[in-house]
């Protein structure tokens, strides 16, 4: 897949292909819940031609996600969408808690990581790369 600019936006995240990776980021103060994520999934599919990525999510400004939701977030159907996962997160203990409990359900699936700085979360996928 080539690099994109175009950015998707959907009521709870952005989202961009940049040097063949998957950019989703929450929006500030975004409320988490199953049909929203839904939402994004779909999107993240046509985006993504159905194959997986390397996937990076912003999780700065996440505010609340719903048990439903988050679980859904961790189905296979989601899962199959990436090759790898980056999880950017700010020092809050709600959000680092949040990006580890991801972590912790998805790590028998791919590799999964839990970052507070961007470049390291970016080299650190694009050690995937083929």
């Amino acid at each position: 897949m080539k690099a994109s600019k175009k950015i998707v936006e959907t009521a709870i995240v952005k989202m961009e292909i940049q040097d063949d990776i998957m950019i989703i980021v929450i929006k500030d103060d975004a409320d988490i819940d199953i049909d929203n994520v839904k939402e994004a999934v779909e999107v993240r599919k046509k985006m993504q031609g159905g194959k997986p990525m390397l996937v990076l999510i912003d999780n700065t400004g996440i505010w609340q996600i719903d048990k439903e939701a988050n679980s859904y977030s961790a189905s296979k159907e989601v899962v199959a969408l990436s090759k790898a996962v980056a999880v950017l997160t700010d020092s809050s203990l709600p959000k680092r808690l949040i990006g580890n409990f991801f972590i912790k359900l998805n790590k028998q699936h791919m590799p999964t990581k839990l970052f507070n700085n961007k470049e390291k979360a970016l080299a650190w996928l694009n050690s995937f790369k083929d």
